[in-house]
């Protein structure tokens, strides 16, 4: 989802988790807002890193690869943080979230079969 709110609103998404850090920090839990702000960074460089070799790709495709790589390294940064670092929690984590991003591909896709199918003919 990080990559329709970038497109929507560009570089105020670091803006805004910059605001939400802070809310965070102040009124929940200061660890909480260190990890979690430090599993968006390495989220966001590795989707740099994977758009940028996989710009010829569609977008579907784009987001199912950053997401499948960038899930691995900001589940254990969370969890670490929250000191819940376990195998199970881990592999839920990383299945729940790798199941919400194949559901948006699907649906990605679908859209796309679907733009493609009333394509005049040339």
């Amino acid at each position: 989802m990080r990559d329709y709110t970038q497109r929507l609103i560009g570089d105020w998404v670091a803006a805004f988790m910059l605001i939400a850090t802070i809310i965070v920090y102040f009124c929940v839990d200061r660890d909480l807002a260190y990890y979690s702000a430090l599993a968006f960074l390495v989220s966001e460089g590795i989707d740099q890193i994977a758009f940028h070799f996989l710009k010829k790709e569609d977008l579907k495709d784009r987001i199912l690869w950053s997401s499948a790589v960038a899930t691995l390294f900001d589940g254990a940064l969370i969890l670490y943080g929250l000191n819940e670092l376990t195998w199970p929690n881990y592999i839920s984590h990383y299945a729940g979230k790798m199941l919400a991003t194949f559901v948006i591909w699907l649906v990605l896709w679908h859209l796309h079969n679907k733009r493609s199918s009333l394509a005049p003919a040339e």
